[in-house]
């Protein structure tokens, strides 16, 4: 960016507890103490983005936060774990929120977008590969870890305050998108007090402990058992920060109304006096707040909200060996005595770093728009994948029946035409009894089809075919995907039945396919269901010639009563009951 004209600077946040809000105000800052003729101005990416986004992010974030934790862990999870999830996310961001937040860039035309929120960042990089962004973006990441959208290729710069966080972004965004920048914060803590000079202007002790309690700037976690583990120290002045949370800091204030050693503290402008005037820091999510406390000495413990991103940041705190991880109340004591035993010096290297501000004023490192020939190919490519996983769906569930069975006249009969006093019968029963079922319903002068899922023997099927039975094929519910093995299933069991064609068979019970059924239609295969179910103590009403009925054994004696009530419905009714092939060939 050029620093020969007074460059128009847009900085975009999001109000979601102070992680990003503050280093927003911070980079203002910068700008108008280094460049004072430029001209910036801060904006609400994620309200900028639509009402949706915003009640899903940062409502649900909040209510999450406060009242089901587990929720956000699952949807961090979902999201930041897995790279289908994790890709769809970035896609409906940009499809929900790119043209609200196009229409607030233009209306600014900044020449410098810096960006201090993941999700507004991850949009706009999508929006700058795609071209339909020229103005360069710079992301202010402020994490430690779980930067999948902290971080992206359409990015011209990342500034990172965890020197550690480089090699993590340059795999997300490239070799060469990162710079080491200082924290976007107050000045005080770039030189803050002495620990002396901080606990006298807050009216602390200026000997023995200081314990410092936070929840961040929405008072999550368990803030109160982190006090009432610190006041467990007789000679420790605990300092406890609600931040905006109203509610937290009236529970604390009933529940240890009248402890000497407790100092309440809301919102306060006055982060780097506290942190100096603190040995430990015990903090719930991580973030700026915990390095702001390690530039001023002052040793940090995480605990009390272990999910999400703060998980995230805590492995790296442990794996780098930057600060404490406690995930028990009953661990924290200890957590305090090994931090007090383990005085942490100042760390004067972030004032040296250059600032966001000048990093940004001489980056001169810009994105290429993604070629539009590339564009178009990755469009296709992903209408045809979706195009392939609806026809796949389509052919291998039942759904599919429903949505085109209708136009393709798919049919599964319940009644053939016949000019025969003939009505088909399908014996479902136990496939170990086929032999003796068949025998059964011949001793009742009833001719069946008998249904078949599994190859049975040659003898089985020339016993059924002595009784006057034939063996018919039925389908085993296969789902979205086995449905493709159904032709060659069908045809090993018409072949070791011996069936001519056409032939009927049985579909599943539920799910039938668009898929099965193409599959079995193309081995000379025509599906056919009893219109009539008939079981031990069944009533049958007035049957018609060529209506297909379907007897159900269980194998027990008792329900032999089903064939014995449709023998006499038949009977009563001068019918005979015949295979359903019979009927199926008959002219």
């Amino acid at each position: 960016m050029s620093t020969q004209q007074a460059p128009k600077v847009l900085i975009l946040s999001a109000d979601i507890g102070e992680g990003h809000d503050a280093p927003a105000r911070a980079i203002v800052r910068e700008f108008r103490e280094q460049y004072p003729e430029a001209a910036v101005s801060v904006a609400n990416g994620l309200t900028a983005m639509g009402g949706v986004l915003t009640s899903v992010v940062r409502d649900g974030s909040e209510v999450s936060f406060k009242w089901f934790p587990f929720l956000f862990e699952v949807q961090y999870l979902l999201i930041m774990k897995l790279p289908p999830t994790r890709w769809l996310a970035r896609k409906l961001l940009t499809m929900f929120g790119g043209r609200p937040l196009l229409r607030i860039v233009r209306a600014h035309t900044p020449d410098l977008i810096i960006s201090t929120y993941p999700g507004v960042t991850a949009v706009l990089g999508e929006l700058r590969l795609r071209g339909k962004l020229t103005t360069p973006v710079i992301a202010s990441i402020t994490d430690l870890a779980g930067l999948y959208f902290w971080a992206h290729k359409g990015v011209d710069l990342h500034v990172v305050t965890h020197r550690e966080s480089t090699e993590t972004v340059e795999k997300i965004a490239g070799s060469g998108s990162v710079r080491w920048g200082q924290p976007p914060t107050t000045p005080a803590f770039l030189d803050p007090p002495t620990r002396e000079a901080a606990r006298t202007e807050l009216g602390l002790p200026t000997s023995g402990e200081v314990i410092i309690i936070s929840g961040g700037g929405w008072g999550v976690g368990d803030v109160t058992g982190g006090i009432e583990i610190a006041l467990e120290r007789p000679n420790a002045q605990v300092v406890v920060l609600c931040g905006r949370n109203e509610a937290v800091k009236s529970t604390v204030a009933k529940r240890f109304a009248g402890e000497q050693r407790l100092t309440i503290v809301g919102f306060t402008d006055r982060m780097a006096t506290y942190l100096s005037a603190g040995d430990v820091l015990v903090h719930a999510t991580g973030g700026l707040t915990a390095l702001e406390a390690m530039i001023c000495g002052t040793q940090v413990i995480s605990y009390g909200f272990g999910v999400g991103h703060v998980r995230e940041n805590n492995r790296a705190y442990l794996r780098l060996g930057l600060a404490q991880v406690v995930k028990r109340r009953p661990q924290l004591a200890a957590a305090i005595d090994t931090a007090l035993e383990q005085r942490l010096p100042r760390d004067p290297r972030y004032a040296q770093l250059p600032s966001t501000a000048e990093l940004a004023v001489e980056n001169d490192r810009w994105v290429s728009p993604t070629p539009t020939w590339r564009l178009l190919l990755q469009r296709a490519a992903i209408g045809l994948g979706v195009a392939a996983v609806v026809l796949w769906l389509a052919l291998g569930s039942g759904l599919g029946i429903n949505l085109i069975g209708g136009p393709l006249r798919i049919k599964v009969a319940t009644s053939l035409p016949t000019s025969q006093p003939l009505v088909g019968v399908i014996l479902d029963a136990p496939q170990s009894q086929l032999t003796s079922a068949s025998g059964e319903a011949k001793a009742r002068g009833l001719a069946v089809s008998v249904a078949v899922d599994k190859p049975p023997s040659s003898d089985v099927v020339s016993r059924i075919r002595s009784l006057g039975s034939e063996p018919m094929p039925r389908l085993q519910r296969s789902g979205a995907f086995r449905w493709i093995a159904t032709r060659s299933r069908l045809k090993r069991l018409v072949r070791q039945l011996s069936l001519g064609k056409p032939f009927p068979y049985q579909p599943p019970d539920s799910g039938f396919s668009v898929g099965e059924y193409e599959a079995a239609k193309r081995v000379g295969g025509r599906p056919v269901r009893g219109q009539v179910q008939i079981e031990a103590g069944s009533t049958i009403g007035t049957l018609t010639a060529g209506e297909l009925v379907e007897v159900h054994l269980d194998g027990s004696s008792g329900s032999l009563k089903a064939l014995d009530e449709l023998s006499l419905a038949l009977r009563s009714q001068k019918l005979r009951g015949a295979p359903v092939s019979t009927l199926l060939n008959s002219k």
